[in-house]
């Protein structure tokens, strides 16, 4: 019987490699990637020690994968495994709006809405839905060299609106205790 040999082949694990920011392959494919690079290493005979034999690497298209520019929730988790919130609050709204992600658009800016916070409303009633494009919010700031920062700002309510759609008054809230209180003096004046 032959005795029983064990050979020992060092293996670099997920973390012993590195993953790349997003940057964009200008020249090569012209497309935004991401590359995870990982070491080879293999065991010198004349020693048995495991020494470094090269790199290898993969490049990965983003073309098809989303990026969310909205402000990060403060609840979740926001740790540096997270490469891809990297983006998070880089969004274009304007202080009277709120960020909300849109899906399936690609690896690209602008892929967002900004609707108008409670107290505030969009100026512009005839359009669906009532945001601002986010796709359109980047382009202005892109390429305008005086800004205008109220094209893309909501109206304040009016005075007492939580909430509203337009510019009108808000209707008076009845209080149905301030309403019995007044209906039980009224009858008992009228005795």
């Amino acid at each position: 019987m032959l005795p029983e040999i064990t050979v020992t082949k060092p293996v670099a694990l997920l973390k012993d490699g590195y993953w790349t920011y997003p940057y964009f392959d200008c020249g090569g494919g012209d497309i935004w990637m991401v590359t995870y690079t990982s070491p080879i290493f293999f065991i010198d005979r004349q020693n048995e020690t495991p020494q470094f034999r090269g790199l290898a690497g993969i490049d990965i298209e983003m073309t098809n994968i989303d990026i969310n520019q909205c402000d990060a929730n403060p609840s979740s988790d926001q740790t540096d495994s997270n490469k891809m919130d990297m983006f998070r609050g880089t969004h274009k709204c304007a202080a009277t709006t709120k960020c909300v992600a849109k899906r399936g658009l690609g690896f690209r800016t602008g892929a967002y809405d900004c609707y108008c916070e409670d107290g505030y409303y969009f100026p512009h009633g005839n359009v669906d839905p009532k945001a601002f494009n986010g796709t359109e919010v980047e382009k202005y700031f892109r390429y305008q060299k005086n800004l205008d920062q109220t094209l893309f700002m909501c109206i304040k309510c009016a005075p007492g609106c939580d909430t509203c759609n337009d510019g009108s008054p808000c209707l008076y809230k009845s209080s149905e205790i301030l309403r019995s209180q007044i209906r039980i003096i009224t009858i008992t004046n009228r005795r």
